[in-house]
């Protein structure tokens, strides 16, 4: 061969325009003699190491040569096809080492040496090429690490992967996808299906041999279905290109010579790995399939692990599939599967107490990296009914996806579990089977089920269930309004769990007592929420704290102490972005906009602050920030005197809202919208609906924010004087919450004009007597506003329902008369798709029907929707 020879690539190089220019660099450091690309099969190495020389070739004097290893049988084959790739002058001498070698010595040149996983026996060749110059560099590319002390590995792993289709940016698995669906189908388009080709991408991870043979197949198959055949079998990853190598015809045949190259005790432990998913530690490999360290060290050299940088190993999923297979062919999955449920169920079953305490963190940490495997043993047992395995892990797994924004997967699971041991006729079984249904009922506010799930507790005397079913029953009571009943029933809960001695569940109960307590005053509310945070405190519980340090906040903003206040919301986000809770962090800028910010009159600080809360509180179905933070942007859309908008924003937030303290906040904000659009009977209305939580909840801060509606509204009835009176006890007050009043047009407008009625001298008097009003005679005044008697008749046809639906699920349904999908539906509401198809789903097993129709049909006969 010439100089500088080395085949010529077939087709256009995508990506790695990073790891091009790393190994340039490189190869061009004299300390780098022998640099070895390592990757699976299919991964790109050849292509990279032509890409490579391609740039490199003018950098060295005497050439560059591509040494194709791959079709060689026996190792004494390297020498001779290295020589012959080198222009070596004909000579008599048999000894083609020596030759080698001496020709070697001067030169300067670049060798790659090109798949030489199968020929490591022969690597002494390597180091003699070494030895003999110090001008030459040799680039392998192997699937195996040569493991020589001179050897510098560059591992490689798949193209980049898209993360987020609508940014713009087309990362290069897409561009090669594209790129290669093209020549198989010149009227693709790319854009048209972004979404199918990245799930594309993200199966088969990046390897750029499964992408074009995944992407031959786009001008017979639908994309979506590629991806789905990919899932279920490797076989559609085959070619029919009859140009390409054998070795490239399939991914099948990628692997099978992977395989080849194992050994006995590697390829036992390769197949059992499979049933691994998310990755593992050294333990579990050793606990599940019997790998030993070195084992696993091997299989790392030999591309078919990959050890990442926290000590976990990750097995592709390609190859999963690969040895999954084998697994199930040897007919040892089912014990393979045994013994990883078992090793799941203990791990699950040890972290419950950490969950809890003072390993919190750590906990979450180390079940968050192997949630995949917990949930594939959970599947296992309960589709093998194995309920001893399922109740070690009811109670890590409720907690854990309690406290990590799992709830929808966690209730998946526990639905799941419920269904398969239904039919189970055992006492142990129908035990297990109430924890399921009890949790599964909590999720989906069933009052029916957790009923069922507290009698199967106090069949079996289970106290600590007990309390559970009763908080939960206490939970759907709170949602139906039903606050005397709430309050009785999680006070049973409390007593049940301190009886047992659980102090996480009695913090976590103390914490519902404090907020379902609606009648109370704020010393009563204060004080179990006070519990609560101690409670959590002393057992080491820091996300409870970030819960329950709620009514610190809420102390310190009643009063108007709004540093103490933020600085106390900020740590709940902060502690929330540590632990990348959403619900923490969401909540935290819900309530910081409005009971810091707009209060001080802040209000750009508030509006980035909502707006923060909704964000996050989208992207992880957390419904509840949203309402806060709508209440807040209605609020401020109001001091822009957009009062339609502030109607629309909170009467939003009312209808979507599961906390009786949201909807209040938002007929506050409708009452001061109300009086922009001079709708007196409206604002009195709603101000009646808000008086409670601006009294209870918000305190002085909050009676002093219904104030200036008294004001507008006595002004308009012809008593200035009082108007002043309300007002100068409103901008006084030394809790110092007129911040919001001083940017509101509305009200500047109105004090010019009540000074132009008055004269300057009455005006002065009015507003010295209003700052010696008494608080609590206005916070009377405040309640005494005339409440709305608006009592339809769907409303009372459904309170009169055994199960009910709560107002969230009318909301829904009267959607779905509209005709509106399930997507317009979740922007309409502000929450996520998936919520609105759990909703529906609430909705068919209350009214026993099986399509929107039926539901629609259903509850008009029933006059639940006009």
């Amino acid at each position: 061969m010439a100089a500088d020879s080395y085949p010529e690539p077939q087709t256009r190089f995508v990506g790695r325009m990073r790891e091009l220019t790393e190994i340039v660099a490189l190869l061009d450091n004299p300390d780098c003699r022998l640099l070895t690309l390592v990757g699976t099969g299919g991964i790109g190495k050849t292509r990279l190491a032509l890409e490579i020389a391609a740039r490199t070739a003018p950098l060295y004097a005497d050439g560059l040569y591509f040494v194709p290893l791959q079709p060689l049988h026996d190792v004494a084959q390297i020498m001779t096809t290295i020589v012959e790739v080198l222009p070596l002058q004909p000579d008599s001498d048999d000894d083609l080492r020596r030759r080698l070698l001496h020709y070697l010595r001067d030169k300067h040149l670049l060798l790659i040496l090109d798949n030489f996983e199968h020929l490591l026996d022969g690597v002494e060749i390597v180091t003699d090429i070494l030895a003999a110059s110090t001008r030459v560099k040799l680039m392998v590319t192997s699937r195996q690490r040569l493991n020589l002390y001179t050897e510098q590995v560059w591992p490689l792993a798949g193209l980049e992967l898209p993360e987020d289709v609508s940014d713009g940016h087309t990362p290069s698995a897409v561009q090669l996808f594209d790129e290669r669906a093209r020549r198989s189908e010149p009227g693709f388009q790319l854009q048209k299906q972004l979404s199918a080709v990245a799930e594309i991408c993200r199966v088969v991870d990046g390897i750029p041999l499964a992408l074009e043979l995944a992407a031959s197949w786009v001008h017979i198959l639908p994309l979506e279905t590629i991806a789905a055949e990919i899932r279920r079998n490797l076989d559609i990853l085959a070619s029919r290109h009859r140009d390409l190598p054998a070795r490239h015809q399939s991914m099948r045949a990628v692997f099978d010579h992977s395989w080849k190259l194992l050994g006995e005790e590697e390829r036992a432990a390769f197949r059992a790995l499979s049933v691994f998913r998310g990755g593992f530690t050294a333990e579990a490999a050793r606990q599940v399939a019997g790998a030993s360290l070195h084992t696993l060290a091997s299989l790392v050299d030999k591309s078919l692990l990959k050890l990442n940088a926290g000590g976990r190993y990750d097995l592709h999923e390609l190859l999963r599939q690969y040895g999954e297979e084998d697994l199930e062919a040897a007919g040892l999955a089912g014990n393979v599967r045994d013994d990883h449920c078992v090793t799941y169920a203990a791990f699950v079953f040890e972290r419950v107490e950490d969950l809890k305490g003072r390993r919190q963190l750590e906990a979450i940490s180390e079940i968050s990296a192997d949630f995949e495997n917990v949930r594939a043993a959970w599947m296992w047992a309960a589709d093998q009914q194995q309920e001893a395995l399922i109740e070690k892990m009811i109670d890590g797994v409720w907690i854990y996806c309690f406290h990590w924004n799992r709830r929808q997967e966690g209730f998946a699971l526990f639905q799941h579990g419920e269904r398969t041991l239904a039919a189970r006729q055992s006492e142990a079984a129908r035990r297990v089977w109430g924890r399921l249904l009890a949790r599964a009922a909590l999720e989906g506010r069933l009052r029916g089920e957790l009923e069922i799930a507290l009698g199967i507790a106090r069949d079996n005397t289970d106290f600590k269930e007990m309390g559970f079913c009763l908080y939960g029953l206490a939970q759907v009571a709170y949602d139906h309004r039903e606050y005397d009943k709430g309050v009785q029933l999680v006070e049973q809960a409390l007593t049940f769990y301190r009886q047992v001695g659980d102090r996480w569940y009695t913090g976590v109960a103390l914490l519902l007592r404090a907020l379902i307590d609606n009648g109370s005053d704020w010393d009563t509310i204060k004080t179990y929420g006070e519990e609560s945070l101690r409670l959590r405190r002393e057992i080491g519980d820091r996300i409870g704290v970030g819960w329950s340090d709620a009514y610190a906040a809420l102390s310190a903003a009643r009063v108007g102490n709004f540093t103490a206040a933020e600085h106390l919301w900020q740590e709940r986000i902060a502690l929330g972005r540590e632990l990348g809770s959403y619900e923490l962090t969401a909540s935290g800028h819900a309530h910081i906009s409005h009971r810091v910010y707009f209060f001080q009159g802040d209000f750009e600080r508030a509006r980035a602050s909502a707006n923060e809360a909704i964000r996050i509180g989208v992207e992880a179905d957390w419904v509840d920030s949203g309402g806060w933070a709508l209440s807040t942007l209605g609020l401020l859309a109001s001091m822009n005197e957009e009062y339609a908008e502030a109607r629309r924003l909170c009467e939003g937030a009312a209808a979507g809202a599961t906390f009786g303290d949201i909807r209040k906040l938002a007929a506050w904000g409708l009452a001061i919208a109300a009086c922009g659009r001079g709708d007196d009977q409206a604002a009195r209305a709603h101000l009646s609906e808000a008086s409670k939580y601006l009294i209870t909840i918000l305190g002085p801060v909050g009676i002093i924010g219904g104030l200036p509606i008294l004001a507008i509204l006595a002004a308009r009835q012809g008593e200035p004087e009082r108007a002043v009176e309300r007002l100068a006890l409103a901008f006084t007050h030394p809790v110092g919450a007129s911040g919001w009043m001083q940017k509101w047009p509305l009200l500047n407008r109105l004090l010019v004009e009540l000074q132009e009625s008055l004269g300057s001298e009455a005006f002065l008097a009015a507003w010295e007597r209003g700052r010696l009003l008494d608080l609590d005679a206005m916070a009377a005044e405040l309640e005494a506003q005339p409440a709305v008697h608006d009592d339809p008749s769907h409303r009372q046809a459904n309170r009169s329902r055994a199960e009910p639906l709560s107002d969230r699920e009318l909301e829904v349904l009267a959607l779905v008369a509209h005709g509106l999908t399930n997507r317009e539906i979740a922007d309409r509401l502000f929450i996520g798709v998936s919520t609105v198809k759990k909703h529906i789903q609430h909705i068919y097993a209350k009214l026993d029907a099986k399509t929107r129709t039926g539901a629609v049909v259903r509850a008009r006969d029933l006059h639940l929707i006009p």
